[in-house]
């Protein structure tokens, strides 16, 4: 039961960093859009743009978290 909690943890943080990272991806979207004369991309961009950006925030903030241990810590082995 103790391994069914950890994944369960693991799965809802990975899933709150991808849905931050998309909510971010269209905010950033849309002030290029409208605050820059030069970006009015096509409109695959509203695809691609979120989707970099997600995939930017989720793998830099999960490296970190790697970087200081944190998996580490949510899978020790309490005694």
């Amino acid at each position: 039961m103790k391994n069914f909690s950890n994944k369960t943890k693991f799965k809802l943080l990975i899933l709150t960093l991808v849905l931050i990272g998309l909510i971010l991806g269209v905010i950033i979207s849309l002030v290029i859009y409208f605050n820059v004369e030069a970006g009015k991309f096509i409109w695959y961009g509203w695809i691609l743009i979120p989707i970099c950006v997600m995939l930017i925030f989720t793998l830099s903030i999960y490296g970190i978290l790697n970087l200081f241990g944190f998996f580490k810590w949510l899978y020790r082995e309490k005694k």
